[in-house]
């Protein structure tokens, strides 16, 4: 600011100077008959140009400058607000890795304390249940023994159907509702024999097989005990020969 006041004010006086020394041409104009307010507006026109046209440089160059500065703080602004935002980032970061170290830490110490603790206990129960838990076999009874009562009228009941026809219907009544239990082949291996109290015969040995038609009707229509009710089931009495034959059919 000072230079260019300086430089303003050099201007202005060179001006006056040249006023004095040189006849500018307005003052070709200006004679000893001109009016004297008209030579004072002649002569002062010039000046008054001049500070106008000094003071309009003199504002333009500070607000170039106002300008530059303004435009350099902002820059500092910019610059110094985003290193402080990756500064603060980093910290973040490095605080966010310091805690989850720490929680990993914290969980492997609960787990090496927490995993003796959970094995002693596991085999103090092992221990409690092998001395307090007898052995208990579960008392079987078979199906074919002469304990299962059958009432006389089915003892001598003769089978209705032909055991050489149909032998298929049997078959596929047999293993959608016998083979879960009897087995496939009648032995008393079904996948759900394990569960039954009972013992379930085999199918093929000379004691059931010395059975009557009518005595395998029977059992097989009312069932008892783990054996259900097929009367429901297969209601239909001709199925339910058809099976029996089935059964015969697993001896030989």
């Amino acid at each position: 600011m000072k230079k260019v006041t300086f430089i303003g004010l050099l201007i202005i006086g060179l001006i006056f100077q040249n006023c004095k020394n040189n006849k500018t041409p307005k003052d070709t104009l200006i004679n000893k008959d001109t009016d004297t307010e008209v030579q004072e507006k002649i002569l002062t026109a010039p000046i008054i140009d001049t500070l106008d046209a000094y003071e309009e440089t003199t504002a333009g160059i500070e607000t170039e400058v106002q300008t530059e500065k303004i435009k350099t703080i902002e820059k500092e602004v910019v610059k110094t607000t985003n290193e402080t935002v990756i500064s603060i980032k980093k910290e973040e970061t490095a605080i966010k890795d310091i805690v989850e170290e720490k929680v990993v830490e914290t969980e492997k110490e609960i787990e090496a304390v927490a995993e003796p603790k959970v094995e002693k206990i596991i085999e103090k129960e092992a221990e409690i249940k092998t001395v307090n838990e007898p052995i208990i076999e579960k008392t079987k009874t078979s199906i074919a023994t002469s304990n299962w009562v059958v009432p006389t009228k089915y003892l001598s009941m003769k089978n209705p159907t032909d055991p050489k026809v149909d032998l298929s219907i049997g078959k596929s009544l047999y293993r959608k509702h016998c083979k879960s239990c009897h087995g496939n082949e009648g032995f008393g291996d079904g996948t759900k024999a394990a569960d039954l109290k009972g013992d379930l015969g085999d199918f093929s040995s000379i004691e059931f097989q010395s059975q009557t038609d009518g005595e395998l009707f029977f059992k097989t229509t009312f069932g008892r005990d783990d054996m259900p009710r097929y009367s429901k089931k297969i209601p239909n009495d001709e199925d339910r020969w058809l099976v029996v034959n089935y059964i015969r059919a697993l001896a030989e």
